[in-house]
C-alpha cells in the first residue's frame, strides 16, 4: 500500500471538494436561469397589461373628446344657421330654465351681431380639456376680420339623465370658474408677481412684458427713489372690475379677459391697456407728489393732465393731453417729472415755470386743454355756490373785472359742453400784459356757436379777461 505524503492527501481532498462544487453551481446556474425566465415573462406580462389599459384609456380619451368636439360642431352649426331648437336641445344646467334663458339671450346676441357684422362661427377648437365628466373647450370665432376666443364648458350627463336621446351625453352647461379654470401658476420678476390660472397663461404672457416696460417708462419719468413692485392676481370673477385691492393697495386685481371672449391674437386688448395703465399711472403720480391736490387748483387739473399724458405713452393712445406733451416735447420728458415734484396740493398753474425757468407767456406751451378746464371748471363753481374761487379765475385787478365777474356769477350760465380749439399769444396795447387770444366752440356736434375769450397774464397765472 505504501505510505502517502500529507500534500498527497490533501490534493485527493481538493480534488474530490471541486467535483461537489461544480455541480452545486451547476444546479444554482438553472435555478437561477429559470427564476429569470419566469421573471421576465412576469414582468412582460405586466407591461403587455399596462400598454393594453394605457392604450384602451388613450382610446377612451380620444372617444370622449370627438364626442365633446362633434357637439361642439353641431352646437356652432346651430348658431350658423339661426336654429334655436336645435341649439337649445345641446344645452343643459342645474336649473334649466335659467340656464336656457341666459342661452336664449346669447343666442339672439349671435343672431343680431350677424346683421351688424362680418362674423364666421367657424367652429375651431383651439384647446380642449376634459376631467372626469367635465368638459372646457376654447372655440374661436372671427368677427370683422378679427380672430377671438370664447370658453365654453360643457358636463357629460350620464345615459340615464339623457332624457332628450340624444348621442354621447355631453352638453353645454354654466361656466366652471372656481373648479375648472386651471392650475394655479406664478410668474415673478424684480418688480412683478402675478397668480393666475392655466387659462390665462397667453394673456399673462403679454400682461407681464407690458407692465414691466410701463414700470420702467414710468419711473425714468418721475424720477422715482426707489422702484415700485406689484402684486397682480388675475380672476375668473364676473363681477370684477379691475381695481387695487382694499386690503393690500400694491395689489391689483383683474378680471381674466377669457370671461367674456378676447382677441384670440392680441388678449391685452387696447380697452384693457387703457384701463391698468390708467391706475398704474395714477399710482405712480400719487406716490411722486407732495400731497393729493385740492380742488379747484390748477395742481388739480395738472395732476389728472400728466396721468393722462402718461397713459398715452403706455398705451400708446393719444389722450389729448396737450399742455403736458408739449412741456414733454419742448423740455423733455424728465420735465413731466420736475412738475410733479415742484407741485404743491394749491399749487397755482405757475408751477410750470419752475420747471421751464420762463414766465408763462414766454414757455412755448399748448393751452387748449387747460383752458378748456377752466371754462368748465366756471360752471361747476357757479352750481356750488363758491364765489370765492370762481373770482379767482378772472382778472379783477381793475373795477371793470371785477363787475363782470360778479355780473357772471351772479346770472350764471347753463352747463354745455366747451371745448378750446384755438390760442394765440398777444399782448394788451394798453400796458403791455401778456394774453390769450381764445377761440372756444361751445353746445353739441351740430347745434355749435364759437366765442372769441381773453385770457390775460396775470401774477404769472392765466385770468379770464372778458
Amino acid at each position: 500500500m505504501g505510505v502517502r505524503l500529507d500534500w498527497e492527501i490533501e490534493s485527493d481532498q481538493q480534488s474530490y471538494g471541486s467535483k461537489e462544487d461544480v455541480k452545486t453551481a451547476r444546479r444554482r446556474r438553472g435555478a437561477r436561469f429559470r427564476f429569470i425566465v419566469i421573471l421576465s415573462i412576469f414582468i412582460g406580462l405586466i407591461a403587455l397589461g399596462v400598454t393594453l389599459i394605457r392604450d384602451r384609456a388613450d382610446q377612451v380619451t380620444e372617444a370622449e373628446q370627438r364626442q365633446l368636439l362633434d357637439i361642439v360642431d353641431a352646437e356652432v352649426a346651430a348658431l350658423r344657421l339661426g336654429d334655436w331648437t336645435a341649439y337649445s336641445r345641446l344645452q343643459r344646467g342645474a336649473s334649466a330654465d335659467e340656464w336656457l334663458t341666459i342661452q336664449r339671450e346669447r343666442f339672439d346676441a349671435y343672431q343680431a351681431l350677424k346683421l351688424e357684422s362680418t362674423i364666421q362661427l367657424t367652429g375651431q377648437v383651439l384647446d380642449l380639456e376634459i376631467d372626469g365628466q367635465r368638459g372646457r373647450v376654447h372655440v374661436q370665432e372671427i368677427i370683422d376680420g378679427i380672430p377671438y376666443t370664447r370658453i365654453w364648458f360643457y358636463w357629460r350627463w350620464p345615459d340615464d339623465q339623457n332624457q332628450d336621446n340624444l348621442p354621447d351625453g355631453w352638453r353645454h352647461g354654466p361656466p366652471d370658474y372656481a373648479d375648472f379654470w386651471g392650475d394655479e401658476q406664478t410668474y415673478e420678476s424684480d418688480q412683478l408677481t402675478i397668480v393666475h390660472r392655466d387659462v390665462d397663461t397667453p394673456f399673462v404672457a403679454v400682461l407681464a412684458t407690458q407692465l414691466e416696460t410701463w414700470l420702467q417708462m414710468g419711473c425714468d419719468i418721475l424720477t422715482c427713489e426707489q422702484r415700485p413692485s406689484i402684486a397682480v392676481s388675475i380672476e375668473p370673477n364676473t363681477g370684477l372690475t379691475t381695481q387695487w385691492a382694499q386690503e393690500n393697495q400694491s395689489q391689483l386685481r383683474i378680471q381674466s379677459p377669457y370671461v367674456d371672449g378676447t382677441r384670440s391674437d392680441h388678449p391685452f386688448t387696447s380697452d384693457m391697456q387703457i384701463e391698468i395703465a390708467s391706475l398704474l399711472a395714477e399710482r405712480l403720480v400719487s406716490q411722486q407728489l407732495g400731497g393729493e391736490p385740492l380742488y379747484p387748483s390748477d395742481a388739480y387739473y395738472l395732476r389728472q393732465a400728466v396721468i393722462s399724458w402718461m397713459v398715452g405713452r403706455f398705451a400708446l393712445v393719444n389722450t389729448n393731453s396737450l399742455l403736458i406733451e408739449s412741456l414733454a416735447t419742448n423740455y423733455g420728458n424728465q420735465a413731466v417729472g420736475q412738475l410733479v415734484s415742484a407741485m404743491q396740493p394749491a399749487s397755482a398753474i405757475d408751477v410750470l415755470s419752475i420747471v421751464t425757468q420762463f414766465p408763462l407767456a414766454q414757455s412755448n406751451l399748448d393751452w387748449r386743454d387747460f383752458l378748456t378746464w377752466r371754462l368748465v371748471l366756471e360752471n361747476e363753481l357757479v352750481a356750488r355756490g363758491d364765489s370765492v374761487n370762481f373770482m379767482n379765475l378772472y382778472d379783477t385787478h381793475t373795477q371793470e373785472g371785477i363787475n363782470l365777474a360778479n355780473t357772471r356769477y351772479s346770472q350764471g350760465e347753463p352747463a354745455e359742453p366747451v371745448v378750446v380749439v384755438l390760442v394765440q399769444t398777444a399782448q394788451s396795447d394798453l400796458d403791455g400784459t401778456a394774453r390769450l387770444q381764445v377761440t372756444a366752440e361751445f353746445g353739441i356736434e351740430g347745434q355749435t356757436r364759437q366765442e372769441a375769450i381773453v385770457f390775460n397774464l396775470v401774477n404769472n397765472i392765466w385770468q379770464r379777461g372778458n
